[in-house]
Parts: structure tokens; sequence; C-alpha cells
């Protein structure tokens, strides 16, 4: 049941285009060349559907980012090593991304599974989000 659920809502997120033009569906970068059956990069990483751990984040990369690693997560990438050495410190090991999931017992999502056009609204930090306001 879990996983047929899991497919419907990545049926819906392939289909989405409501953010269209200022974010890129995976599906309709590059006629979804680098795109996957999984929500995002992290949940093809690390997608246990029954993980007693999720791991939610935001998702900052865009569209130039995500053809360069091909619409998958790369080991050396700072975030990645983070979470890593995080989950690491409680005791959960993480091996980095591979070809195909691992039996982790955590899944991984991001809030945001659409791409930034590189030209579209830049975030920038803010000093209070690292307590230097």
């Amino acid at each position: 049941m879990k996983a047929e659920r899991y497919a419907a809502l990545v049926r819906d997120r392939k289909a989405c285009r409501l953010c269209s033009p200022q974010l890129t569906n995976p599906s309709a970068f590059e006629e979804g060349r680098y795109d996957s059956g999984h929500i995002g990069p992290w949940s093809r990483w690390q997608g246990n559907l029954n993980a007693p751990l999720l791991v939610v984040g935001q998702d900052w990369g865009d569209t130039r980012y995500f053809k360069r690693v091909r619409g998958w997560e790369k080991p050396g990438n700072p975030t990645n090593v983070t979470l890593v050495k995080l989950l690491a410190s409680i005791g959960i090991s993480v091996p980095p991304p591979a070809a195909s999931p691992t039996d982790v017992p955590i899944g991984w999502s991001r809030t945001t599974r659409l791409r930034k056009h590189p030209r579209s609204v830049r975030y920038r930090s803010s000093p209070i989000w690292y307590g230097r306001a």
C-alpha cells in the first residue's frame, strides 16, 4: 500500500507544472533525461519507505546543477557530507550516494522537488540564520 501511494505521489510530482516558469519540474527538464522514479535525488539515494527517521531538507540547486550532476547526488556534495556526519553522530551509518538505494533505516526528501532556473529568483542567506544578526 505504501509503495502504491509513493508511486502516485511521484506521478503527481512528475505531472505538476504549477510553479512554471520560475521552477522547472525535473520531468520536464531536458525531456526528463535526468529525472527518476522518486520524489527527488535524496529519496533516490535513501528512500526507505519504512524508515523510522525522515530527513527533510531545502533544495538549493538550479537547473545548471541538476544537469551537471545528471540528476544524481554526488558523494562529495558538502550538504550530503554534512548529513552523513550528523547522522553518524547519532549512530546511523549512511553510505555516500551510489547507483542504487541502500537499506539504511532512513528516508530522505527535500521540500522542493522543482529546479530553479539560473536566472530566476535568487535566494540569499541571512546573517540571522547563522546567529550573526
